[in-house]
């Protein structure tokens, strides 16, 4: 004796209603279907379905409820939204997007804009955060992006160093134990000095921070290194460091009276403005007088100013490799290495009109 199951009717259009839901997403994802395609008449569906014409119209009233369609009565049933995958195996990366650099020049927005095209590829999805106000490390999240390097008194800093939560650090090595990607700056600083040195400069100055650590010392050690190779010697009076609490105008103007410098190796862009004010009030042309090279990817910032030499970052590029490389850490189950990874940067010059 056979035994008949039967289904229940609000079960059957649930039912229907995912899988209907589900070919959209999968169609979706291999291209087969776009916005505005008219999906099979009703009388076919239900056929291939196995259902009422009923139940499939109460499947569709639910598809169309969420805008992922519209029907018009005899001219058919058009898709008008993409589904949103909603598969529990999509990974959700963390951003420190909101964090700020006390008024530092930001180019975080160029490498974000790298992070939201591959996470738009790969289906995953994001989550902007501030992680000083974390205290615990939020579940829902299987990695963070660092686009600002995290500061060693935030809570979770013992934690991110450890590498117990998958993270990148763009910019910055802080850890053998969490992901890195950014640009050589020791090499692109020697490259730097080296632009110069064809441009036939033989006195090129530098105008920094102090190097102690970080950026700065890396910027400034290739700076020395790009002289050395060049066989052109280290002088005081052509080093300028920038010294905080005191007018930045005035200290540039002095560097400017008292050094020989036919160039000047300018360490990072926030710097670069005080130095072209002090040019021009002393009548100095850029290019002419003196050439400019400035470690800072002055284009992304709109201070590509003409015969400033400068370094175009891939920050596009070094977004999505963040992204990708947590992605992938996610779905294989942290398998695989720790990403350390340098891109090249462009030397870039832009022409007087």
């Amino acid at each position: 004796m056979q035994t008949v199951i039967h289904i229940p009717k609000k079960q059957m259009v649930e039912s229907l209603y995912m899988r209907l839901k589900d070919i959209l997403q999968r169609e979706a994802k291999a291209n087969t279907i776009a916005i505005g395609d008219r999906l099979l008449p009703e009388m076919e569906l239900a056929k291939k379905f196995h259902v009422s014409r009923n139940t499939l119209r109460k499947s569709l009233a639910q598809l169309e409820s969420e805008g992922l369609i519209l029907r018009f009565p005899k001219k058919g049933t058009f898709l008008t939204h993409l589904p949103v995958s909603d598969h529990k195996d999509e990974p959700v990366i963390g951003v420190n997007f909101f964090y700020q650099n006390g008024g530092a020049i930001d180019v975080s927005p160029h490498i974000l804009s790298g992070i939201l095209d591959e996470a738009q590829k790969s289906g995953v999805r994001l989550m902007f955060l501030d992680e000083r106000a974390m205290t615990s490390f939020p579940a829902e999240i299987n990695g963070i992006i660092f686009i600002k390097p995290p500061e060693p008194d935030i809570p979770l800093y013992k934690q991110i160093v450890s590498g117990s939560i998958p993270s990148v650090c763009i910019g910055k090595k802080i850890s053998s134990k969490v992901g890195y990607v950014g640009v050589d700056n020791f090499t692109e600083a020697k490259r730097g000095v080296d632009i110069l040195y064809q441009q036939g400069c033989r006195k090129i100055g530098f105008w920094g921070n102090v190097p102690v650590s970080g950026h700065a010392k890396l910027r400034y050690d290739g700076y020395v290194a790009g002289l050395k190779e060049v066989n052109l010697p280290l002088q005081k009076k052509r080093l300028c460091f920038f010294q905080f609490g005191k007018n930045p105008f005035q200290q540039t103007r002095d560097f400017l009276l008292k050094t020989d410098a036919d160039a000047i190796f300018v360490a990072l862009a926030p710097i670069l403005f005080f130095l072209i004010y002090s040019m021009n009030q002393l009548k100095i042309r850029i290019g002419e007088d003196i050439k400019l090279f400035c470690f800072d990817d002055l284009h992304s910032i709109f201070m590509d100013a003409p015969s400033i030499y400068y370094t175009a970052m891939p920050l596009r590029e070094i977004g999505a490799c963040a992204l990708r490389y947590l992605s992938n850490k996610y779905k294989l189950k942290n398998t695989i290495p720790i990403l350390d990874q340098t891109f090249s940067a462009e030397i870039c010059c832009s022409k007087s009109s």
